[in-house]
Parts: structure tokens; C-alpha cells; sequence
């Protein structure tokens, strides 16, 4: 484990070494025997805007996973999905939702300024937010029904304006079936506050967010920081924490932070092969996300809209894509490699696959076709 003190001059940091301690921490060096609530809250939640994906970040990271246990404590409302750090949607604990979206809602609130305000000055915005909130105390709505109903109080504006206005203003959650297990439903919304039964806030404080984030992430830049949350600014509440943390920098002379009691591993600290989601935290809470990959390598993985695959992490380094590939009468996964693979690290994706496929796809045979090699 490599070591480093707090404060004063700053250590040397490795790319290997940034590479196994982001890994560690977001639990993908070693799976975890954390629960999915106390790891969704230690990883400050997980990249969530398909309704099924984010399970597979789970199961990378947790011993003996079973969705079904997650899909209920979405069920039950321990888990809420709503659109958080870089407005994009999240599944994160009850408590979480509660402290961060205060924070994070300044994205939708500039966004609403920049996009919609022109276009709903004839109406107050406290009694849309109370008239708005009311509406959906009644029940969860479709962003249709949102339009349709506000229409019936604000009647000067349009539908469309109305329901991004209520998007953007009110801190909307996806409410199930939509997001639980092998399950569907319409994308219906309502307020955190309805959901959850009871209100937001106090607000999560800059420099607690800052830790958390670093313990989740770091070793990180500020740039990374600020990318991640999709906020500026929060480079300041890291700087007032620089005595605080351990400062490292890299070969090319930019200094990372860290919080002083993660674990660094050791450079040289095995990593196992690793599928992620489509949209995994790994790939998107940086400004420079080198640490995994390359700007080539990133350009050919799956797009934000395609659910069925993701990435696969070869020795810390995304290396292939996978894809589920179901029929309806038959399904397997596919991965198709972006790099060169030795035989060993074909042998072990198989391994890897076939796990998650038994997840994924029970009735399926467990086939994982690897670069045109079919597995036994």
C-alpha cells in the first residue's frame, strides 16, 4: 500500500498507481462484501439513466449480488432514481437524494434560465413550484401528463414549456416499475418529496462533498471534481481542504488530491477483469479519464442511448466492448475487442461473461463470443 502525508510537498503519483487506486475505490480491484445501500452510498451513487444497466455496476462490485435485492429497495423507496451530479440521472440512497440535490439542482436551475424562463415570464415561479408540487402530491405523471395538467392551472403558457419548467424546478424522481428488476413501466415522475415523505435538505456542506468525492473517485484533480459534479466553483472548498489531504502529483506535474485514509495499492496490485455498465461512473466523473482508457479507445464505446453492453476493464484498462445479444429465443454476449488480447485475458473475460450472463440471461446457454471465439 503506498503511503502519503497530508499537507506540505507533494508525492510522486504514477499512472499505474492512479489507475489501481481509482479502481479500489470504486470498488473494482476487488469486489466488496458492502451491501447495495452502503456501497451506493460510499460510491455517492451510481450512473443510472437506463432503468436496468446500473444493476451491472453492482454485480461488478459486490460479492454475491443479487439484483433483486437492490430492485426492492427501490420498491420500498430506500433507493430513488433522479437526475443528480451533471444533471443526469442517479440511483442513490433516500438519504443521499435528501443532501445532494440542493446542491446539484443549480444545474437544472441555469439551464431553466438559459432555456425556458424567456418563455414562462408571465408566470411566477414560487407558485409554480407550490401549484406544481400539489399536482404531483396526487400522483406520479408522464411528462405528457405533466404538460397536460399544469396547462389546466397556468394556462397562458405551453404544455411543453410547462412540463420542463416542472423537470427543471422540482426535484422529479422515476418512480417504479420503471427501474426495478426484469420489470417495465412508463417513465412516470414525481417530487423527491412526495416520494421519499419528507423534505430535502440540509444541503450536503462544499467540503464534505468535496471528501466524498475524492473517497469515491480520487485521486482527483479539480478539474475532475468540478466535471463530476457539473458544477464550478468547488475547486475553492478543495483548496481549503489542501491541509487537510494528501497532494500528489503526476509525471506531467499536475497535482491530484486525495483523502488521507483511502487506500492507495501498490502499482504492481493484480486487477481482475470487469464489465461495466454503459454509462459507469468509472468512464464519466472525470475531466481527464486517461486513468482507464484513451480518447480512441473512448470514441468507440457503446453510445448513451445503447443499454444492452458497455465496457470491459482488462489489467485497470478498458480494452473491449460487450454487447447482451438476445433473439428471444436465444442470447449471449458478445465482446469485441479494441485492443490486443492475449489468450489468458480472452480466457478470463469468457470466465467473467458467462457470470454475468447467467445474470442477465438465465435461460441462456451461458455463450460469450470473444473475437470470434466462440465459449465452451
Amino acid at each position: 500500500m503506498e503511503q502519503a502525508s497530508t499537507g506540505g510537498a507533494s508525492k510522486p503519483l504514477s499512472p499505474r498507481a492512479l489507475n489501481r487506486a481509482t479502481l479500489a475505490r470504486q470498488l473494482l480491484l476487488e469486489r466488496s462484501d458492502l451491501s447495495p445501500l452502503e456501497a451506493l452510498h460510499h460510491l455517492v451513487g451510481l450512473q443510472a439513466q437506463s432503468p436496468q444497466s446500473w444493476y451491472v455496476g453492482l454485480w461488478s462490485r459486490l460479492n454475491g449480488f443479487d439484483p433483486q435485492t437492490a430492485s426492492q429497495l427501490l420498491e420500498e423507496r430506500a433507493l430513488v432514481r433522479i437526475a443528480l451530479m451533471r444533471a443526469e440521472v442517479h440511483v442513490v440512497t433516500a438519504d443521499d437524494c435528501a443532501v445532494l440535490q440542493p446542491v446539484m439542482r443549480a444545474t437544472s436551475l441555469a439551464e431553466f434560465e438559459q432555456s425556458w424562463a424567456e418563455r414562462l415570464k408571465s408566470v411566477d415561479r414560487e407558485v409554480f413550484v407550490q401549484r406544481a408540487g400539489e399536482v404531483f402530491a396526487e400522483g406520479a405523471l408522464t411528462y405528457p401528463e405533466i404538460g397536460e395538467r399544469l396547462l389546466e392551472i397556468f394556462s397562458d403558457a405551453s404544455p411543453t414549456s410547462l412540463m420542463q419548467a416542472a423537470r427543471l424546478l422540482l426535484p422529479l424522481v422515476q418512480t417504479p416499475p420503471r427501474g426495478l428488476w426484469n420489470a417495465s413501466g412508463p417513465l412516470a415522475h414525481t417530487t423527491a418529496e412526495a416520494w421519499l415523505g419528507r423534505s430535502l435538505g440540509p444541503a450536503i456542506a462544499a467540503p464534505q462533498l468535496v471528501k466524498r468525492y475524492l473517497a469515491a473517485f480520487g485521486p482527483a484533480t479539480v478539474p475532475d471534481l468540478e466535471a463530476w459534479a457539473g458544477l464550478p466553483g468547488l475547486g475553492a472548498a478543495l483548496e481549503g481542504l489542501r491541509s487537510e489531504l494528501v497532494v500528489l502529483r503526476d509525471p506531467f506535474g499536475r497535482e491530484y488530491f486525495d483523502v488521507p485514509d483511502a487506500p492507495r495499492p501498490d502499482s504492481s496490485t493484480p486487477a481482475p477483469v470487469r464489465f461495466l455498465h454503459n454509462r459507469d461512473n468509472l468512464l464519466h466523473a472525470y475531466a481527464d479519464n486517461s486513468r482507464v482508457t484513451n480518447a480512441e479507445i473512448f470514441a468507440q464505446l457503446p453510445s448513451p442511448g445503447d443499454y444492452q453492453g458497455g465496457a470491459v476493464l482488462v489489467d485497470g484498462i478498458v480494452c473491449a466492448v460487450w454487447r447482451l445479444m438476445d433473439s428471444g429465443a436465444s442470447a449471449y454476449l458478445s465482446v469485441a475487442a479494441l485492443t490486443g488480447l492475449s489468450d489468458d485475458d480472452a480466457e478470463a473475460i469468457v470466465a467473467e461473461g458467462r457470470a454475468l450472463l447467467a445474470v442477465l440471461e438465465p435461460r441462456a446457454e451461458r455463450g460469450v463470443l470473444v473475437a470470434g471465439m466462440q465459449s465452451a
